[in-house]
């Protein structure tokens, strides 16, 4: 991976695009969109919808659309009435669905980040050549740190920078709408059609949020996970099995706030979605088991 530089010409642009949810991001989004300009692949096009930003970003958008016609906002238009996460599912379908596969027929990856990342100027290279390399892979993500400290994620879990194969997303029905952790979604249904997910340690992606690993943010996001795992039907087993992996690796606090969340969460509605709720139900926990034999 060493030779990466090689591979490509330097700013050149290729078979991929990108997608970006926003919502008031001005103090972020600057590094952001400048480490996307920085890459030595670039996107075909960039598209960043914007989910009603009253502090600038939209502007600071139409600044950068000015200079680099590839770089497309967007205006959020379906929220499908629900607050929270599912507003970011509907930003992320929407700007799926506003891509014109017709003009960039080329395309064979889309990608998605969060607007307080910072990538060095090789992960989207990486990641390209992680999916050249093998046909099976279905998803492939970089390594995020935050607080300068590498996140620790299950192996097929991936965090929320990655890039996907074209085939593999229109086989499994492109975006889907989800009240919480749409992008586990996507991995669950990835894993099911039988495809590879992979992650590279060597493509490194910064958390531009600071504080982060704070105990009250660390409480405040292990509890809204757990309310993610209850809502797409983790059975209790599978629950303890990942709340005790994440205790181990992120702490105490947020073992607590993961069970916190799950247990405050017994009684509400989950997920629709059958094939995803049964997934979570009855295979998840046999499949990783498998896996670490």
């Amino acid at each position: 991976m060493a030779g990466v530089y090689g591979l490509f010409p330097q700013g050149v642009r290729m078979n991929y695009v990108l997608m970006m949810p926003v919502l008031n991001e001005k103090e972020h989004i600057q590094q952001t969109i400048n480490s996307i300009l920085n890459q030595i692949i670039k996107p075909l096009t960039f598209i960043i919808i914007d989910g009603g930003s009253t502090d600038g970003t939209w502007e600071l958008l139409m600044e950068y659309h000015e200079k680099y016609k590839w770089v497309v906002p967007i205006t959020q238009t379906n929220y499908q009435g629900e607050p929270g996460h599912k507003k970011i599912s509907c930003a992320m379908v929407e700007a799926y669905e506003y891509l014109d596969f017709e003009k960039f027929k080329s395309i064979k990856y889309i990608g998605h980040i969060d607007a307080d990342f910072q990538l060095n100027s090789d992960v989207f290279a990486k990641l390209i050549v992680e999916l050249e390399s093998d046909e099976k892979v279905g998803a492939v993500g970089g390594t995020l740190y935050t607080d300068s400290k590498p996140e620790v994620y299950p192996k097929d879990e991936l965090p929320n920078m990655r890039l996907y194969r074209k085939e593999a997303l229109d086989q499994i029905g492109g975006y889907p709408y989800s009240r919480y952790s749409w992008d586990s979604v996507i991995l669950a249904k990835l894993r099911m059609a039988g495809w590879k997910i992979k992650q590279c340690p060597e493509a490194k992606v910064i958390n531009l949020r600071i504080g982060e690993n704070s105990s009250k943010n660390k409480w405040t996001t292990a509890v809204s996970y757990g309310k993610a795992r209850y809502y797409l039907g983790y059975s209790l087993p599978l629950f303890l099995a990942g709340t005790a992996y994440s205790t181990k690796n992120n702490g105490l606090v947020f073992g607590a706030g993961l069970m916190a969340g799950y247990f405050g969460a017994l009684g509400t509605s989950r997920t629709k979605d059958e094939q995803v709720l049964n997934y979570y139900q009855n295979e998840r926990l046999g499949e990783l088991l498998s896996r670490n034999q």
